[in-house]
């Protein structure tokens, strides 16, 4: 995993409401690593569906995605 794996520091947590405000830290880690796409469980963030250019997508959605494409 080492080999694969992007560390980032806090960033700008991005401008979006969540019950949950650790989230905006996971959403933000993600975006300082410049990933594409994050999968989540978490229904509140699957209903953003797109923040700043990071895809937001259920396991479902993801699989799905992977194997029509």
């Amino acid at each position: 995993m080492r080999e694969d794996s992007i560390v980032c520091g806090p960033g700008k947590l991005p401008a979006i409401k969540l019950k949950d405000k650790d989230d905006l830290g996971i959403l933000s880690a993600a975006l300082g690593a410049g990933a594409n796409v994050i999968v989540t469980g978490d229904k509140e963030i699957q209903m953003v569906g797109m923040v700043a250019g990071l895809k937001i997508m259920s396991p479902r959605q993801f699989w799905q995605e992977l194997t029509e494409g």
